[in-house]
């Protein structure tokens, strides 16, 4: 079963997120009890980059089932509007009329209604029904899974954060976020609807039966989703998965990728993970949320008993256990040095850009989507945790997880010491004079790197990112980068889902430029070694 919750915005556009119910009637009524935090920055009137986190809240006094005939699986509808989160009683936002008070609240939807409940042109038809159940049928064995190289090395990585929490139970938990484009497979570059749909907006029925397709299909193979909806740019779509443990959720966007790619093709689609397709549009990412739980309890949680460091100078003491706090501040410390865990292809940089609601600074902020670390606002202790908005999809999954797992472990080894979050965005010029940026070009990470390491190797030798990411593994790893380097170091052999001249072209340079580099930093690695 699917709840389809609809809302508007300040602009008149009907909104809706689409919310899988997995468990029966109890799902259904958390669902629909709970506020569910979008990005106001991307709704016009409803928020800053730099003070994001708004919520949709259902009216659960207007809830109805679709017919048959217009969804292919039972589907719930539900009128909902926008509350401030920040607002202990989920008062409506300030400046609205009673009457768009009412309407933005779900107390008066006789024209949502109109539009959404009694639009009939939206009826699934014969093809529509047969696509869904070739999607259906998939089989795991089917699937084109990606490699994991690297699982080991996750695996080691994770141990350690094991070893310095002093405790068995240790998990590294998280939630990611795939954003991702369909295109039309014959041309490959034409964006499906394109033009036509704002973030979160109204779904075509065709769409929408493949995205629920995919979300039950998932749920078969073991994959838990937490809702679907309509990104930003023209036919870019996201995907939260549920929070899980580190490794298992690693197989688990492994086999959301295969899914998509299947579904698509059976609907005379492609889907596009690459970071920047076009210049002109925002570019897709891969958010990560993370928590650290012990004995099954969330340490990050300001309440946790488990989380506390005696006389730690707390920044977020509100808002984070004082051991959360340690783990993030190392975190965001070491990320410049280890950045090319998260971007490893030049496009990567292409999407790291000022005013497209991605992070160029490595700092951290409340509901601050301009930076890397974004405090997401929560609903509850449990639900406490560190969005990471750097990584793109491209990122070997396994490396970027051992990095969390590593930095984490250093922070309760160092209780390193945090800095205040950033207020306000980073993107406005002298709000940032003391923030480090990210690298700017596939180059600069792999210099930042080797420069990370040699200072680590001289002030901490028994830093636990050089006893993981050994000599042989980051050898391997560049070895892969440099192959892809010299594959792409000219505009027309660039791959083809980069559909922007200008990204192509862009992305060329930085290969050529980045091939020396490599070359340097495998030798450079590989007398280490010796």
């Amino acid at each position: 079963m699917f709840i389809e919750v609809y809302f508007k915005g300040f602009d008149n556009n009907i909104r809706e997120v689409d919310l899988p119910v997995l468990k029966g009637i109890k799902d259904c009524v958390d669902a629909i009890s709970t506020t569910h935090n979008v990005d106001g920055s991307s709704l016009p009137g409803l928020g800053t980059i730099g003070e994001s986190d708004i919520g949709v809240r259902p009216g659960r006094e207007q809830v109805g089932m679709f017919e048959q005939s217009r969804r292919p699986f039972p589907t719930l509808y539900v009128f909902g509007g926008v509350v401030d989160r920040a607002d202990a009683k989920a008062k409506k936002l300030q400046g609205l009329s009673d009457t768009e008070a009412k309407y933005i609240d779900g107390t008066d939807v006789v024209l949502l209604k109109e539009k959404v409940v009694n639009n009939e042109s939206d009826a699934i038809d014969s093809s529509i029904t047969d696509k869904v159940s070739k999607i259906m049928a998939l089989k795991k064995s089917e699937l084109h899974l990606a490699p994991r190289p690297y699982k080991d090395v996750a695996a080691a990585a994770l141990e350690e954060l094991t070893s310095a929490m002093g405790n068995s139970s240790t998990k590294l938990n998280i939630g990611p976020e795939l954003e991702f484009f369909f295109v039309d497979k014959k041309d490959g570059k034409t964006p499906v609807q394109d033009g036509k749909i704002p973030y979160y907006g109204n779904i075509p029925v065709d769409m929408k039966s493949m995205m629920q397709a995919v979300l039950v299909k998932l749920k078969d193979l073991g994959v838990i989703t937490e809702k679907f909806h309509h990104e930003v740019a023209e036919g870019q779509y996201e995907i939260p998965l549920k929070v899980t443990d580190a490794l298992t959720q690693v197989e688990n966007l492994n086999i959301t990728q295969a899914v998509l790619e299947a579904a698509a093709d059976v609907f005379g689609l492609k889907v596009i993970f690459d970071a920047k397709p076009w210049g002109d549009r925002n570019g897709s990412g891969m958010h990560i949320h993370m928590s650290v739980s012990k004995n099954g309890k969330n340490i990050f949680d300001p309440k946790s008993s488990d989380g506390s460091i005696p006389g730690y100078q707390s920044h977020c003491g509100e808002t984070y256990s004082p051991q959360s706090e340690a783990m993030i501040a190392s975190m965001i410390d070491n990320q410049i040095s280890m950045q090319v865990l998260f971007n490893k292809v030049a496009d990567a940089f292409c999407r790291l850009t000022a005013n497209a609601e991605t992070p160029r600074e490595v700092a951290y902020g409340y509901c601050n989507r301009s930076v890397a670390g974004r405090i997401p606002d929560r609903i509850s202790g449990a639900a406490t945790r560190i969005e990471n908005r750097t990584p793109s999809f491209d990122a070997d999954k396994d490396l970027a997880i051992a990095y969390f797992a590593l930095a984490f472990a250093e922070g309760i080894k160092n209780k390193t010491p945090s800095k205040p979050p950033v207020v306000g965005s980073a993107y406005e010029e002298g709000s940032v004079s003391e923030l480090e940026k990210g690298a700017d070009n596939l180059s600069e990470v792999v210099t930042n790197f080797m420069a990370g390491r040699k200072k680590r190797q001289q002030a901490a030798p028994n830093s636990l990112f050089e006893k993981v990411f050994t000599p042989e593994v980051m050898i391997l790893y560049f070895e892969g980068m440099l192959k892809e380097a010299e594959s792409e170091s000219v505009a027309k052999s660039v791959n083809d889902h980069l559909i922007d001249p200008k990204i192509r072209e862009n992305v060329a340079k930085q290969n050529l430029a980045a091939i020396p580099v490599l070359k340097n930093a495998i030798e450079e690695l590989k007398m280490e070694k010796k």
